[in-house]
């Protein structure tokens, strides 16, 4: 099986029982308070991990513009946006932390630094890029293949029959019928399902595939 494959299916199982928490901040606070503040664009300094950086000017972008946008940013005329990042001619030229504090989602999660983010529906995005390669180079014939056909588990013990009925295109659409509740306890709750999931299993994909169903996929 091809790299791109395995970290596709990776991808599936790991990571699309989390995407139901939304997406976007949950901190109200996220974009700073009402009060404008002074900005004044200065180029990125260097990262030391493989990104060139550079300046606006140098690439053709107008840097009073920037200010103005990233000013209503940290001021929260526009809100929930927790940071920007510009990249230009493959060159960093803006990077840029909005938010102060931490929100519920973070606290759950055990994230206590304010340019974390917790990755909620991005692995959503992550996951369907990940399928339409595997598609594209030819290990996956398309996304109306059985669902259950892509992992090689020998046996499951809450098996049922329209788990054979389901389509990678149910999975890739959350689609799936399981049983299945994250909101009712916060994500620091033992039982709660998502964080049951993960603690309580080695093989986080054959639980997932595991899970019972309450309803026909699609």
């Amino acid at each position: 099986m091809s790299f791109v494959m395995r970290m596709a299916l990776l991808a599936l199982t790991s990571g699309l029982a989390a995407c139901g928490s939304g997406g976007g901040s949950d901190d109200p606070t996220a974009g700073g308070g009402s009060t404008p503040i002074a900005y004044a664009y200065t180029m990125p300094g260097p990262l030391n991990d493989g990104w060139a950086v550079g300046h606006l000017d140098d690439n053709g972008i107008d840097a009073a513009a920037i200010e103005s946008m990233v000013r209503d940013f940290h001021s929260g005329a526009i809100p929930g946006i927790d940071a920007i990042a510009i990249v230009r001619n493959n060159t960093l030229v803006l990077q840029s932390n909005i938010r102060t504090q931490v929100g519920d989602f973070d606290a759950w999660g055990g994230n206590t630094r304010p340019n974390r983010h917790i990755m909620h529906s991005t692995s959503k995005s992550i996951t369907s890029a990940l399928i339409g390669i595997a598609i594209d180079q030819g290990y996956i014939a398309g996304t109306d293949v059985p669902f259950y056909d892509l992992f090689h588990y020998t046996s499951y013990d809450n098996w049922d029959d329209r788990k054979s009925t389901m389509t990678l295109d149910d999975a890739l659409t959350m689609r799936f019928g399981y049983q299945w509740d994250e909101w009712s306890l916060s994500y620091g709750h033992p039982d709660n399902d998502l964080r049951a999931l993960t603690d309580n299993n080695i093989d986080q994909g054959w639980a997932l595939l595991n899970l019972v169903m309450i309803d026909d996929p699609g």
